[in-house]
Order: structure tokens, then sequence, then C-alpha cells
């Protein structure tokens, strides 16, 4: 009798795993379900590479699906990967105890794993991935019952998923009006195709051969168009739990809820619109170790409706309006913010008018950080799916990491094979805003990648950023300002002005005994600027004050002698320095 133990198991869910990556580009042409995203490829490829570089081999059919759960539900990305990270977790609760298997006890896994998987999903869909890997399954047993050998078995079963695969396209109405077939159950395909191509021809069988899966029809993205989506964000939380999760309970922020793990960590993959509120209600539940989230508008916009053909990518300090981002579909980085030993994704799952509220609440300062690497290589890797070129903006690096660290993991994937503009914008904020606003502004010029990055360039020595601090209270929090220098500055009702020098360091460029000599003071600094310049766009930036924004819109609008580009919160991690009250002006000049 035949007996498959640990290592035969790892080859052949390592070459299965391998199948999936090898058509990433196709999966994500045929996406269009649950949301037509353009990702699922992207997503399927990642978790299955996290399998095939943190999982371990052992002689134990227990202990190598042990290590290829644990990595999956870690690296567990999209929708369709969270449902196969539970798959491959259904494959390690049936093996508990197991050193080898039997065919019978093989095929038993297949089943298992399918029904973890339809337990995960909150509203599972026929003719989805799931219906493919239950057709699968069926269709194994029957075969390893009937006395078939195991090759013949996973050859009659993998040739009844291609066909269960063909048919999700009539038992889904989007994908029959998209003319394709589930993107996520084809990824499946691909991992039985490599696991039965293993078995039949054991360890030499590693040379990855592409196969087709079902054609798709020429009109696919023009029906993406007529896509509307209800959720925006495609959200995913990776919780270590002090307590038991009540999936039902997630029900209320959103759909496309798959929940997978064990009783001690666990991946939810929700589609939602309050993502600050799943981390609320996820957080007294466990606590979390990753967060990853995707726009799905976004990237819906960038398959169908790309405004221009570099890729302008900048970081969540530059607080852009998100209705200017939508419209130019800029790719921003938040950078992670922690407030009592939870992270937060800045602007995304910690909003400005929430941010104070916590921090004021917290028992320890909260403490910024650059961008995840794993989240800017996600972020570049979609990116280069679909631009050749792109121009990164980044925050001061005089200021935050975030710009240097962007380049090393550039430099590390030979810029995902486009060609990489970045620039160091020495600014920060309202004054990093308006750097980017003039990169898509002279993108209507057609400018060549090089063009573009020097027109950025040289609108930062001509721009100016003034901020009027009402508080010192974070600044001595976050040791910005020693105490003794806080409560003397606070006796005195000192309002300091902070703005960037030449080489993106803060310092203080004035003060004033009131909030009004202060404001004055700031006119004072532009009219004189306005003597020998003009001002080609300005904004007004602040933090739970926009009753002093507006009257700086106000008065500045008379004296420019136009309306600022936007007015704007800022971004929780810019309220970090600049505490409650403050007031920012930023503008870039232009020689008469």
């Amino acid at each position: 009798m035949l007996k498959i133990n640990g290592n035969d198991l790892y080859y052949s869910i390592i070459k299965g795993s391998q199948k999936v990556i090898s058509i990433k580009n196709h999966l994500n042409k045929i996406n269009v379900f649950p949301v037509p995203d353009g990702d699922t490829g992207t997503n399927l490829s990642y978790t299955m590479n996290k399998v095939i570089s943190q999982a371990k081999n052992h002689e134990s059919a227990e202990e190598t699906l042990k290590s290829i759960s644990q990595s999956a539900i870690e690296g567990a990305r999209g929708n369709s990967g969270v449902i196969m990270a539970q798959y491959l977790s259904g494959f390690y609760k049936q093996s508990r105890n197991l050193v080898s298997l039997t065919e019978q006890e093989f095929a038993h896994l297949f089943k298992s794993a399918y029904e973890a998987a339809i337990h995960a999903v909150g509203k599972p869909v026929e003719g989805s991935i799931l219906t493919v890997m239950r057709d699968f399954s069926d269709s194994l047993s029957q075969s390893i019952e009937g006395k078939n050998d195991l090759t013949t078995a996973l050859e009659k079963a993998h040739r009844r998923a291609k066909i269960s695969l063909a048919e999700t396209q009539y038992k889904m109405k989007v994908l029959k009006e998209a003319g394709v077939v589930d993107s996520g159950a084809g990824g499946f395909v691909a991992f039985v195709e490599g696991i039965y191509e293993f078995f039949k021809e054991g360890r030499k069988a590693f040379a990855i051969q592409q196969k087709t899966i079902p054609t798709i029809k020429d009109h696919h993205e023009k029906n993406l168009a007529r896509m509307t989506l209800e959720y925006r964000y495609c959200f995913e939380l990776l919780i270590e739990l002090k307590e038991p999760l009540p999936r039902e309970e997630l029900e209320v922020f959103g759909d496309s809820i798959v929940v997978a793990g064990n009783d001690s960590l666990m991946k939810i993959h929700i589609h939602t619109n309050v993502p600050q509120d799943v981390v609320a209600w996820v957080g007294e539940k466990g606590f979390i170790l990753e967060q990853k989230i995707d726009d799905m508008i976004q990237q819906q916009k960038t398959l169908i409706d790309r405004p221009h053909p570099i890729a302008v990518i900048t970081d969540s300090i530059g607080d852009l309006p998100g209705d200017f981002i939508d419209k130019h579909n800029i790719f921003v980085i938040p950078l992670n913010l922690t407030i009592d030993n939870i992270e937060y994704l800045d602007r995304i799952t910690i909003t400005p008018d929430r941010f104070f509220d916590l921090a004021d609440a917290s028992q320890a300062f909260p403490r910024s950080a650059m961008p995840k690497i794993r989240d800017l290589e996600r972020l570049f890797e979609f990116v280069s799916d679909h631009f050749d070129e792109a121009l990164i903006i980044t925050v001061s690096a005089n200021i935050s990491g975030t710009c240097n660290l962007i380049h090393k993991v550039l430099l590390e994937h030979e810029n995902y094979g486009m060609q990489v503009a970045l620039v160091d914008s020495k600014r920060n904020s309202g004054a990093q805003g308006l750097l980017v606003a003039g990169a898509i502004d002279k993108l209507r010029e057609n400018p060549s990648l090089e063009e573009l990055k020097e027109a950025v360039e040289a609108m930062i020595p001509r721009s100016r950023i003034y901020v009027s601090v009402d508080d010192f209270t974070y600044m001595v929090r976050g040791g910005r300002v020693s105490p003794l220098k806080g409560k003397l500055a606070k006796s005195l009702n000192l309002k300091p002005i902070i703005t960037l020098d030449e080489e993106g360091k803060g310092k203080a460029f004035a003060s004033a005994f009131s909030r009004k000599q202060n404001f004055k003071k700031i006119q004072n600094i532009i009219k004189k600027d306005l003597k020998d310049h003009d001002i080609v766009a300005y904004n007004v930036v602040h933090s739970k004050n926009p009753e002093l924004a507006r009257s700086y819109e106000k008065v500045f609008t008379r004296m420019i002698g136009q309306p600022p580009l936007y007015v704007e919160e800022i971004s929780p991690i810019v309220g970090i320095s600049s505490g409650k009250g403050a007031v920012a002006i930023s503008y870039i000049l232009k020689d008469r």
C-alpha cells in the first residue's frame, strides 16, 4: 500500500504553489469576483510564495502540514488567499497524529480542506473557488474508493476541477457578463494541477509549465467599467486571539467576510468602508499583529481609467484631500502609528477626527513609524503590473526614514521592472501635497519621467510651509520640547511658527504671544514674498481647527488673489508633532 509522508506532501504543495504563481497575470486579468479589482493573482501568488519561503518540510505529515498552514495564515492576502490559507489549515487539522497517509487518508485531506474553507466564508457563493474545491474533493474520494491508484485518481479529479472551473462562468451572473471564469477558482485548479504533476512525475517535475485555463473574451475590461463597488477597502488583519471572535458581528462592517486560522492565530478578510471601526472592534478581541488594506476603487480605476501613463506615488504625510487623490489616481503609502500597543494605518484605520481622542486617553504617547516593507512590496508589485514608469514623492528624509526605506526596497527588487524616479520632497504636510499636485499638473504636458522629476525638483526650493502651533502639549509628550520649556511657553501663551529649512529639517521660524499676533506674522511673511514673486498655488491644512483654517482661507484668498487649492485636515502622523489647533499655509513661488 502506498504511503505518503511529510516530504511528499511538502514537495507536492510547493509544486502546486509554483503553478499558481506562474499564472498570476492571467488571474489578475480575469478577476471580477467578488470585486473587479484585478489583484486575485497577485494576492494568491503572495500567499503561496509565503508557503514556499517559510514552510519547512518534515518526515511527519502532521509537522509538515502544520508548518504549511501557519505560513499560509500569516501570508494570506485577498479573498482567495485567505480561503486558500484556511484550505491548507484543513489539511493540517485532518493530519493530526499522522506521520504518513494512506491513499484514502490523502483523499480525506481534501475533503477536510474544503469543509474548512467553506466554513471560513460568511456567505458561500455557488460558482466560486469553493464550488471547484468541492468538485475536486468529491471526484478524488470517489476515484480512490473505486480502487484507482493515486495518480489516476488525481488525474480524474484534476480533469473534473477544470470542467467545474469552466462551468463557473455560467453559475454567476457577473462572470457570465464579463465572459470569464472565476479567477480564484482558476488559481485553485493550477494548485491541484501542480500536486497531480508531482505525484505523476515525482520530484523531477519542478520545471513550471504554464497551462492555459479557459479563455476570456476581449470585452472583459469594458465590463469592469460598469461594475459599481459597494465597499471601498479590501481589509485584512492577522490577530492573536485573547477571546473567541464572533464572526457574525463582523457583518455590520461589510461583506466578503472570510475568517481563517486556529484557536490562537486568525486572519480576517473583509470588504468595508469603515476599516477604522473594524480595528476598534477587533482590538477588543485580541492583539493585532498585521494589517493589510487595498483601495479597490483605486485598483479598479487603474485597470480601466488611468488618467496618465506614469504612476504617481506619495505617502500619507502629504495631506492631500481624498477627492483629489481619487480624481488623479494617486497611490498613497500609509505610514504607521501606534497607540497603546495598537498599530494603525495613517489616515485609513485611524482618521484625523479620532486621533486626538485616542491619543489624549492613551497611557503612552503615540509613536509613528515608517511603512512596513511588505506593504511597500505589495504596492510596488501592483503598480508594476499596470505601469511602466513611476514617480515617487516622499516626506523629507530629514524627518522620516520613509524615502530611504523606499529606495532600499526598490533597489532590492530592481525597481520591479519599472523606470522609477524617487524624489525627496524635503517638505511635509501641505507643502509635500503641493509638490504632488504640481506633478499632476505637469503630467498634462505628457512629459518623460525624467522631465517630470526635474519639474518637481525645481519646485522644492520655491516651496514654503509655515505652521502656527497652538498647543505645546504634544511636543512635550513626544519629547521634542522639554517639560520645563513647555510649561514656560504655556505660561507665556507662546505661539511658535514652525517651518522647514532648505534641507527639510524642522526649525522655529518665529513666535508670538497670541494666536492673533501669530496670524499677523504669517501674513507679513507672505506679503514680503509677494513683493518679488507670484504664488502659483497654495493650500491650508489644520489640526481640528476648521474655524481658523477658514479665516486663513478668507484672508489669503484676498491677499494672493486666488482661493487655496484645497483646505484639508492634517494626518494623524503630522498631528503627533503639531498638536491640536495648529494651522499651516503652504505655497509655491514663481519669479516675476
